[in-house]
């Protein structure tokens, strides 16, 4: 009995367990797939944002557009290109100065308050302009700090390549600030994100950082993107309040917990209910004066464990009480009690656990054993049994005795259930 409540414990624990595991699992996907979700949307938003800055370069690059003035050798013709620049200048104020070399020199630039430029070789000027160059592609650098005015831009070059040599290049430096505002990263905020924008110049050793929404945040977990102008630029991105913020994930774990909560309060009340069923099946069935089943519940349940192993080896010791009742008007309900707590102590000490007893009637026990009634080991526990079952009462001086008598009927021999065992048992003389 001992070993089947642990066993039963065990179960309940394993089942608990397990249900825990697998709520616990659930709720790691539900963050994953949540976080997934805004990895997704977060991704999409960049890509976008991206869409918008290639434009918004195209429609920055000044020097891309004064690079069609050049004839079919590369060059600038200097009042054309004078002409175009002071245009150009007076329709967008946030252009700094706009510069033409032709090959190493640089040959003009507007407005005249840089004229003191003229006539310096790209060795003389910031790495961007020897990169566009090198790279023969449009170079998009900066913010750069001009030595002149210390006023920061960003620099817009475009080199003139002619059958793949270089000519020389058309440089524009626009408004650091100007810039700034065209990139409209007050969108990426106002859509529930933090941002960074920053660049790694071309050896990966330095990294500018152009606007940050917020300095403190951590970006390690950010969606990023990168692209070449050819630096390159990073736009990382994450929800200020983080994947899966605070309240989420306390939504999302108190729910688990809930649920937890209600399906092992579930399990363990249909635990209860299947007990208490059962509980009470066994009273319906319980002799009450001696802890046994009475004869429906001694039929029945011997009948449980025949149905389900037809092959089962199975003997029925009948036992009638011979002289127990003219003892049961003279002894007291306490000394009966006594003498059956005592028969039910020795039937669970002697017998396996699988045994079930009866009391059929005031002087009939049943015990149903499943074993092969020709082993020698049983038998003898049984006329051990049957011995513990003698009973000397005296009272007033006058001896009485209750002696057992017994017979063992087998299954499916002498019956084929159990009422057909105990027919056979009482058809045959207990002598």
């Amino acid at each position: 009995m001992k070993n089947r409540r642990i066993i039963k414990w065990l179960i309940l624990a394993m089942s608990s367990i397990l249900i825990i595991g697998n709520l616990n699992g659930w709720r790691s996907t539900v963050r994953q797939r949540v976080i997934k979700e805004r990895m997704v949307t977060a991704q999409t938003t960049l890509n976008i944002f991206y869409e918008h800055l290639s434009s918004m370069f195209i429609n920055l690059n000044y020097a891309t557009q004064l690079s069609n003035i050049c004839d079919e050798e590369g060059r600038a013709d200097p009042q054309v290109f004078n002409n175009k620049a002071e245009q150009l200048l007076e329709e967008n104020a946030h252009i700094e100065y706009l510069a033409y070399f032709n090959g190493d020199l640089l040959e003009n630039i507007m407005p005249e308050a840089y004229s003191e430029l003229v006539g310096k070789g790209l060795n003389e000027f910031m790495y961007s302009y020897t990169l566009a160059k090198v790279v023969k592609s449009v170079v998009v650098d900066g913010p750069q700090t001009l030595p002149s005015t210390d006023k920061e831009v960003f620099l817009f070059i475009h080199p003139l390549i002619i059958a793949g040599e270089y000519k020389g290049e058309i440089v524009a430096a626009v408004d650091k600030t100007y810039v700034m505002s065209q990139m409209k990263l007050n969108i990426l905020e106002e859509g529930g994100y933090d941002y960074e924008l920053w660049t790694v110049n071309k050896l990966g050793e330095h990294k500018t950082v152009f606007a940050v929404s917020d300095e403190s945040v951590d970006f390690s977990q950010a969606i990023k993107l990168d692209f070449a102008l050819p630096a390159t630029w990073n736009i990382s991105v994450q929800p200020q309040n983080g994947w899966l913020s605070f309240t989420e994930a306390f939504f999302i774990d108190s729910s688990v917990i809930v649920l937890c909560l209600f399906i092992l309060c579930l399990v363990t009340l249909s635990y209860l209910y299947l007990k208490q069923k059962k509980e009470l099946k066994k009273v319906h069935y319980m002799d009450p004066d001696s802890g046994l089943y009475n004869y429906d519940g001694f039929c029945y349940f011997v009948d449980q464990v025949l149905s389900k192993k037809e092959q089962t080896d199975c003997f029925i010791l009948y036992i009638h009480l011979s002289g127990y009742h003219d003892i049961s008007h003279t002894a007291s309900r306490k000394e009966i009690q006594a003498y059956f707590t005592h028969v039910y102590q020795c039937i669970q000490e002697d017998f396996p656990s699988d045994t079930i007893a009866g009391k059929l009637s005031e002087d009939i026990i049943t015990v149903a054993i499943f074993k092969d009634n020709e082993d020698k080991k049983i038998m003898d526990m049984v006329e051990d049994f049957i011995l513990q079952l003698f009973w000397k009462y005296k009272k007033n001086g006058k001896k009485q005795f209750v002696n057992p008598k017994a017979i063992v009927v087998t299954y499916p021999i002498d019956g084929k259930n159990t009422k057909e065992l105990i027919q056979y048992a009482e058809n045959n003389n207990l002598q």
